[in-house]
């Protein structure tokens, strides 16, 4: 009984550590599909920025912002 107990946990586990692997390939040299959805908001927000501040606004890169989502 225990050790079906161990297989029941370690199948749970798994479906986290695969969904956690595709969401890492998924992401590739662009950003993925999640990139590619936020640049054009992000570029939006930067253009926003520019008119309120002037041309000291740093350059948003959507790249980290999906990086520090999936974190």
């Amino acid at each position: 009984m225990g050790f079906f107990s161990f297989l029941g946990r370690l199948f749970f586990a798994s479906l986290f550590i695969l969904s956690a692997w595709q969401m890492f390939n998924d992401f590739g040299d662009d950003g993925g599909p999640a990139a590619k959805e936020l640049a054009p908001k992000i570029s939006s927000i930067q253009r926003f920025l520019a008119a309120k501040i002037g041309d000291g606004v740093p350059k948003i890169d959507v790249r980290l912002l999906i990086i520090y989502q999936i974190d």
